[in-house]
């Protein structure tokens, strides 16, 4: 009863369950259970498959409801938004519903939904473009600003919010601003979550359904009321976005944190990722969008690519987790490893120093289990997303008990649990990185990053206003740094 109950909560929540069982005494397996125990290992030919309880039971299917398909098919402007899920939780038909509905979709890190024709890469910076305050902090304005940005367009007729509320700030602020706009919460039974403010619709999936996504727009009346320019403005200013991030990670010869992720995730064609809270997951969602001239996000190299919605380019098996909310920065490669051990496919992990040596212990694990994993570690000094906090200006407290600076040697901390290790420290360095054919022993990267350029990139990225070169380059000559006199 208690395993069977289990599994039924487990499904449901798209979680772990457990179970408390009261051992008998003296607490240890008796000769034939150690028998039995090494017999079993001896047995295992193959890892499980990951999340094998959803897969292994017969999906069911079921449709849209008749009033929220009127909904869409009347909507001239409308909006897909994916927030961070488990896999048991995701809406990979989001994809399908915003082709149907030629719907600009913008899915946040860990959404595990795949990049598509409809997909925004950028969406946080298009959002956050033509900020007048502080760029890091969310503009009440926004509204406006996004008008001015999409070329004098008109704000979303229709929101299609799947599963959890997204957690980037500029997405948050953009469904603030539209709390007048209609919107339709499409989520997993069980969930648990508060409804949007302006939901005039919320559709509840049972666990392990799929919908049904093959609709029409309806009898051709429908497709009249349909803005074609919609997406293609979308579209337009998320190419801008990217030949604007591309133009100011140009404009600085340090090795940055924008630069990591901007150039490494095109390098993990195959590779399931996992990204650590704090600045990382932040990065990876705003600087690692298709570059310029590309297709399906792979750069010119011919690599594949981790996609922008958190699926995968090229061959569309990776998966990107993300432990968002309260979760902080514990446990981040202990996680990593956990979702290691339960695939068959390679894996990397994006980490920032202090959360490194937070869990550091993992890396005993990592050798123990001959995982193969890269685990990269954003190594910038210290905790610098609290530079994005007022306190950052008490300079008598914040280096001591904030930020935290450290002088730990990560080479000889993956040197001792017997793990490879790289080290990149320049641009050119991370241009050549390419990850190792073979990855008998987990291996370590350290990039050393400037803390303050890529603060400084970070804000010229959150405040570029998109359809202003002029604007543009007077971003770029306040923050960049100054050419070298020799």
């Amino acid at each position: 009863l208690a395993g069977s109950q289990a599994v039924h909560a487990a499904i449901l929540k798209g979680g772990a369950s457990h179970i408390n069982l009261p051992f008998r005494k003296p607490l240890e397996p008796t000769l034939a259970e150690r028998k039995a125990l090494r017999q079993a290992h001896a047995n295992e030919s193959q890892t499980p498959p990951l999340f094998f309880p959803a897969k292994s039971l017969e999906p069911t299917s079921m449709n849209l409801p008749a009033d929220v398909i009127a909904l869409l098919t009347r909507s001239k402007r409308p909006l897909c938004i994916a927030g961070p899920a488990h896999p048991h939780t995701s809406f990979p038909e989001a994809v399908s519903i915003a082709e149907w509905l030629q719907a600009p979709l913008l899915a946040e890190p860990g959404s595990h939904l795949q990049p598509s024709p409809t997909t925004i890469s950028h969406a946080g910076t298009v959002l956050a473009s033509g900020r007048n305050a502080n760029p890091i902090n969310p503009n009440e304005t926004l509204n406006e600003t996004l008008n001015e940005t999409l070329n004098g367009s008109q704000d979303p007729d229709l929101i299609l919010l799947f599963g959890h509320q997204p957690v980037t700030k500029s997405v948050l602020s953009a469904l603030r601003a539209w709390e007048h706009v209609p919107l339709i919460h499409i989520v997993r039974e069980g969930s648990g979550l508060d409804l949007p403010l302006g939901t005039v619709a919320s559709v509840r999936i049972p666990a392990n359904t799929v919908l049904d996504t093959d609709f029409s727009r309806g009898d051709g009346g429908a497709s009249a009321l349909y803005d074609p320019a919609w997406l293609a403005r979308w579209k337009a200013e998320d190419g801008r976005a990217a030949s604007r991030i591309d133009s100011i990670l140009e404009s600085y010869s340090s090795l940055t944190d924008p630069h990591v992720f901007r150039t490494i995730p095109r390098r993990l064609n195959g590779f399931g990722v996992m990204v650590s809270n704090s600045f990382p997951v932040r990065d990876f969602g705003m600087f690692r969008g298709a570059s310029r001239g590309t297709s399906g996000g792979g750069d010119a190299s011919g690599d594949g690519s981790v996609g922008s919605s958190g699926g995968a380019g090229g061959n569309g098996e990776s998966l990107v987790f993300v432990n968002r909310g309260a979760a902080g920065i514990d446990g981040i490669l202990s996680t990593a490893a956990g979702l290691a051990k339960a695939s068959s496919q390679k894996w990397a992990c994006f980490i920032g120093d202090l959360a490194f040596l937070h869990d550091s212990n993992a890396l005993m694990t990592l050798r123990n289990l001959k995982l193969p994993m890269i685990v990269f570690v954003i190594n910038n000094g210290g905790g610098t997303i609290f530079r994005m906090l007022p306190v950052a200006d008490q300079t008598d407290l914040y280096q001591t008990y904030f930020e935290t600076p450290q002088q730990v040697s990560i080479g000889q901390l993956a040197g001792a649990h017997g793990l490879g290790f790289q080290r990149i420290e320049t641009r050119e360095q991370l241009e050549a990185w390419r990850p190792p054919e073979s990855l008998d022993v987990p291996l370590v990267v350290e990039c050393v990053t400037s803390a303050d350029d890529s603060m400084k990139i970070r804000k010229a990225a959150d405040r570029v206003y998109l359809g202003d070169a002029g604007s543009h380059a007077s971003v770029r000559s306040a923050t960049a740094p100054k050419a070298d006199p020799k």
